[in-house]
């Protein structure tokens, strides 16, 4: 795969993981847990 093709999947691949494991961990720990990145 050429570089350019890359860089945003794995952007979209990386948020795609963010925004479901979010999702998970509001599901296993309610919703007074926040997930905070650790960006």
């Amino acid at each position: 795969m050429p570089p350019q093709y890359k860089m945003p999947s794995e952007i979209s691949f990386r948020r795609h993981t963010l925004s479901a494991f979010t999702l998970f961990s509001k599901t296993q720990r309610g919703d007074h847990y926040r997930f905070c990145p650790s960006t």
